[in-house]
């Protein structure tokens, strides 16, 4: 009896072992997932709503979709890349510092972290007034000239 205790404990710290990466994992798979999802539906809702202001018939609108997601694609792609050369290039000006400048380049990056932030926010307020803006009415005929 005293002996299978151990191996109880053992089992339970692989279970809880394999619950935490399995829940890890799951979750970066999901974002993940759910990032390229609404990118698409973004691309989506955009050739919509400009196909609308131009008035595209079914099968313009189903020729450049593929166009509007691919290029969602390549910008996710660039910004990817983008982040990476940013941080090797922040880890890198890090190594020419002292700890004073360290401290005070971490302030100024954090300062302008928050105002980038702050204007993304202002750009999705933005997006999403436009969005419930209708589309400016086409006259059905042209005005004749007098």
């Amino acid at each position: 009896m005293n002996k299978t205790w151990p191996l109880v404990l053992i089992f339970i710290g692989i279970f809880f072992t394999g619950v935490v990466s399995g829940g890890f994992l799951a979750f970066r798979y999901s974002r993940s997932v759910a990032v390229k999802k609404i990118a698409e539906q973004f691309s989506i809702q955009e050739l919509r709503k400009i196909g609308d202001q131009l008035q595209l018939t079914r099968e313009q609108r189903e020729r450049m979709k593929p166009i509007w997601l691919r290029a969602g694609a390549q910008l996710r792609d660039i910004n990817k890349e983008r982040s990476a050369v940013l941080e090797q290039m922040i880890d890198d000006v890090k190594k020419e510092l002292n700890e004073a400048q360290r401290a005070k380049y971490d302030e100024i990056r954090e300062k302008m972290e928050n105002e980038n932030r702050e204007r993304g926010r202002r750009w999705q307020r933005w997006l999403k007034e436009q969005r419930n803006v209708p589309p400016p009415a086409v006259d059905a005929a042209p005005a004749s000239k007098p």
